[in-house]
């Protein structure tokens, strides 16, 4: 199974293909590893006798959902460092203005 899952971060808005696959026993592959399986041509077919979708479909669901709450984690990790690198930016403007201030307060000091 693939999914588009789209986040919108910072006035941007990014794309992830998320892939999620489950081998006949259940086991959930690996999310590189089902990429690479769209790449390999195949057709579908009927469910053997006994095989319930609905626990296929559930165990995708959880793939997918692990997936994006990862995508999401990256993305607030990423935007948590950009607000810090902005905020230590704004800081050093503020030290900058405020050392260009007391000089201004002393030269004044100075001429009265």
């Amino acid at each position: 199974m693939m999914s588009l899952f789209r986040v919108e971060s910072l006035d941007q808005g990014e794309d992830h293909l998320i892939f999620a696959a489950v081998t006949d026993d259940g086991e959930p592959l690996d999310p590189e590893v089902a990429a690479r399986l769209m790449t390999v041509p195949g057709s579908a077919s009927p469910l053997p006798v006994g095989e319930r979708p609905g626990l296929t479909e559930q165990a995708l669901g959880a793939q997918t959902d692990r997936q994006r709450v990862a995508i999401e984690r990256q993305v607030f990790e990423r935007n948590a460092r950009f607000f810090e690198a902005e905020a230590q930016k704004l800081d050093g403007w503020a030290d900058d203005l405020k050392v260009g201030l007391e000089r201004e307060i002393k030269e004044m000091d100075r001429q009265i």
